[in-house]
C-alpha cells in the first residue's frame, strides 16, 4: 500500500489536484495550555477577511497546505512562524497526534484532503502575534467555551474537525457522561468514521453534522497511539 513517505511519482500545480482527484495534504496545530489546576485553554485564529475560503472564519492556531519538497515538520515550523509568530524552538514542541482525512466535492471539483495535527501546549504566558496577514485576531479561550463555539458556524468545517478529534483526545468529551455543555452527545456513531465516535443529538450538533455532511463526502479521522 501507498505511504506519505513513499517517493513521489510526479508533481502536480495544487489548484489543478481537484481535477484529477489527487489528495492534498495539509498540517493543522492545536495550541493551548494547561493551569496548575489542569484546566484547559484554547488559542483559536480568525481567518482574514480577504481569504479566498472561509473568510473571517474561525480556525486552529496554525494551519497550512503542504507544499511539494517540504516536510510535514518543516510545514509545522513555518505555518507557526508566519501566521502566529511562535518561535522556531517553541514550534519544535509540537506533538504529532493523527490525521484527520476526508473528501468533500464542489462546484470546482473533487478534493479529497488528509490533514496531519500537532498539539502544542504553551506556556502560560505565550500568546501568538498576527504575522502574515492570513489571520485577523487571535482569541484564548476556555475549552467549554470552544465547545459551544463548536457547535455554531464561527468554524471552517475541517478545522472544527480537528477541534473534534482534540476535546475526544483530552477526554473534554467522555462517552460517561453523555453531556458536552448543553449538548447531549453519545459514543456510538456519526456520520464521519473515528476510532472514538459520537453522535450529536441535540439540535445544535445536529445543524454542526448537516453543515459538515454538505461540505464533504467522507471523512475519517485516524489517529495513532
Amino acid at each position: 500500500m501507498p505511504r506519505y513517505c513513499d517517493p513521489p511519482l510526479m508533481y502536480m500545480e495544487r489548484a489543478a489536484t481537484s481535477l484529477f482527484g489527487v489528495k492534498r495534504y495539509g498540517v493543522h496545530v492545536n495550541g493551548y495550555t494547561r493551569d496548575s489546576s489542569g484546566n484547559l485553554n484554547m488559542w483559536l485564529a480568525r481567518r482574514s477577511l480577504t481569504k479566498q475560503t472561509y473568510p473571517g472564519r474561525l480556525d486552529n492556531m496554525a494551519a497550512g497546505g503542504l507544499a511539494a519538497g517540504c516536510s510535514v515538520r518543516h510545514t509545522l515550523v513555518k505555518e507557526c512562524g508566519e501566521e502566529a509568530c511562535i518561535p522556531p524552538g517553541l514550534a519544535e514542541q509540537a506533538r504529532p497526534v493523527g490525521t484527520v482525512s476526508y473528501t468533500y466535492e464542489d462546484d470546482d471539483g473533487i478534493f479529497p484532503e488528509c490533514q496531519f495535527v500537532f498539539d502544542l501546549e504553551l506556556p502560560l504566558n505565550f500568546q501568538p502575534h498576527i504575522g502574515d496577514g492570513e489571520v485577523q485576531a487571535f482569541y484564548y479561550y476556555p475549552i467549554e467555551k470552544v465547545k459551544d463555539l463548536l457547535v455554531s458556524e464561527e468554524f471552517k468545517p475541517n478545522c472544527a474537525m480537528v477541534v473534534l478529534d482534540f476535546l475526544i483526545r483530552h477526554a473534554i468529551i467522555e462517552p460517561d457522561s453523555g453531556l458536552v455543555s448543553d449538548h447531549q452527545v453519545e459514543f456510538d456513531s456519526m456520520p464521519f468514521m473515528m476510532r472514538k465516535t459520537i453522535t450529536c443529538i441535540s439540535s445544535h450538533f445536529r445543524a454542526l453534522l448537516s453543515r459538515i455532511c454538505g461540505w464533504i463526502a467522507q471523512i475519517t479521522i485516524k489517529t495513532d497511539r
